[in-house]
Order: structure tokens, then sequence, then C-alpha cells
């Protein structure tokens, strides 16, 4: 079962590619939510916005990490 958490460690339109989650903490952002029912790719240009729900897969660990 996933866990919803604010990730603090990129600022507000912050891109995808600049944010770490893949070099740094060694996971994957699996999309952006849209609504109820859609889950859409992000692209790697895409900054973040205040609001975001992202889903981000990982070994628990890294995921932990991420969310300090």
């Amino acid at each position: 079962m996933g866990k919803a958490a604010k990730v603090h460690h990129c600022r507000e339109h912050c891109a995808l590619k600049d944010s770490g989650i893949r070099d740094r903490y060694r996971c994957m952002v699996v999309g952006l939510e849209e609504g109820k029912d859609r889950l859409s790719q992000v692209p790697p240009s895409r900054k973040f916005r205040k609001g975001d729900i992202v889903w981000i897969v990982g070994e628990e660990a890294n995921l932990r990490e991420l969310m300090q």
C-alpha cells in the first residue's frame, strides 16, 4: 500500500530532470495523478507545481530518504 508524502528536496517549479529523484534517490516517477482515474506520464522537462500528486516507486529505504 502506498503512502502520500510531501517531498521537500525540490522546490516548486523544479523540472523532473533536475529533481534528483532518479540519480540521487534511485527512484522512478511512475506518473502524475490527474483526476480520479488518470495517471499521466511525466516528461523530463515537466516542472513540478504546488499541489501535484506524483507517483514514485523505489526501494523502501530510498523512498524514505526522498521524503525526508
